[in-house]
């Protein structure tokens, strides 16, 4: 993501947090490193284990890396916060339910946050709802509107979309419902195939198509599961791994984006479906507040409500005109959500950081 900068901007470093994932990036001028991902850094470890090894990987890498500034995406560091050199500017982005407890769904301890925010040099959140959260909490000098917005191959030509989909084997001749986020608890891919489960009992040719979760175990065999328990094998396809192009090509062509996570921020996924004119159903969550148009260009639905979203779903399929109007949206969107311009005031945050640390 910040990969795609420019220029270098001094040596960076991004910390994708998690309870035991690390992904960690640095950038520097004549010193680009690839990165560490660890997806599988808690494999058969338990929690305690799982966090001192996050703690020894992200010492090493600050060791070695020797950022001149550190973004961290998600504010929920936890007990790694201490570890961040006291003189590097740090920039922290919150994406909701790390600052919103009553929708964390795995429990977050608000002081852990805080700890990083008050730490932050710079708080940046994706959504207006966000940085007025920010400001609440006391942190409103630090509070920044920023988004890196969507770049290619959102959105997809659709006579190339068409192309894509059909190599995946896609029926192209029946609407289909695509979950645009990976399968986990707290995106509920459980509840939307109850859903439509309920939706297959009233109509009989629309389709549901998941992608799997990272890493997601043993909630993906429950997915499996339920699938057959419902009778759903002739009508739910369960997705590979998918390459952004494929991911660009099924929202593209899909009679809806179905995300309905129990707590969100301004997710991508939100962002390519809407520079892609392809209609939303989502959770009727706080911060999405002023970027839809709820029952106009996007529908909404309470969280855990699979009775609810099987309605939805139902109007998604036979409403054409609240289809269109999505469609619509997307000529705004792909302003709001402009991939380079997104970057651009990224990189002047990094640089006027930096400009600051050397005085």
């Amino acid at each position: 993501m910040v990969g795609n900068l420019k220029e270098p901007v001094g040596s960076l470093m991004l910390r994708f947090a998690a309870d035991f994932d690390l992904h960690v990036a640095t950038f520097g001028p004549g010193r680009e490193i690839p990165g560490v991902g660890v997806h599988s850094l808690g494999a058969g470890l338990g929690p305690i284990r799982r966090r001192l090894a996050g703690l020894k990987m992200f010492r090493r890498v600050l060791k070695e890396a020797r950022p001149e500034l550190i973004q961290v995406h998600q504010a929920n560091l936890r007990f790694l916060t201490g570890r961040l050199p006291r003189a590097t500017p740090v920039v922290a982005s919150v994406v909701g339910g790390d600052i919103m407890p009553d929708q964390t769904y795995r429990g977050l301890a608000k002081r852990r946050t805080d700890w990083l925010l008050h730490r932050a040099d710079v708080i940046t959140g994706h959504s207006p709802f966000l940085v007025r959260r920010v400001s609440e909490m006391g942190f409103g000098g630090k509070a920044r509107l920023l988004n890196y917005g969507v770049g290619p191959p959102f959105p997809m030509d659709r006579g190339q979309a068409r192309q894509v989909a059909a190599g995946l084997g896609v029926d192209l001749d029946r609407p289909f419902f695509l979950s645009v986020r990976s399968a986990d608890p707290i995106y509920d891919t459980l509840g939307i195939l109850q859903a439509f489960g309920r939706l297959a009992q009233a109509e009989k040719s629309s389709r549901l198509l998941i992608p799997p979760g990272h890493g997601a175990g043993g909630y993906w065999q429950q997915v499996e599961r339920t699938v057959r328990d419902l009778g759903l094998g002739e009508r739910v396809t369960l997705l590979p791994l998918l390459t952004l192009e494929q991911m660009a090509a099924l929202v593209r062509l899909c009679r809806a984006a179905v995300s309905v996570p129990f707590s969100d921020g301004l997710a991508q996924s939100f962002m390519e479906a809407r520079v892609s004119g392809t209609l939303l159903i989502m959770t009727g969550l706080p911060q999405y507040d002023g970027l839809i148009r709820p029952g106009y260009d996007a529908l909404t639905v309470p969280p855990g409500d699979p009775e609810a979203l099987a309605k939805a779903m139902l109007q998604a399929l036979e409403d054409d005109a609240l289809a269109a109007r999505a469609g619509e949206a997307a000529h705004q969107a792909r302003r709001d959500y402009d991939f380079e311009a997104g970057t651009d005031r990224f990189r002047q945050l990094y640089q006027e950081l930096l400009a600051g640390k050397r005085k």
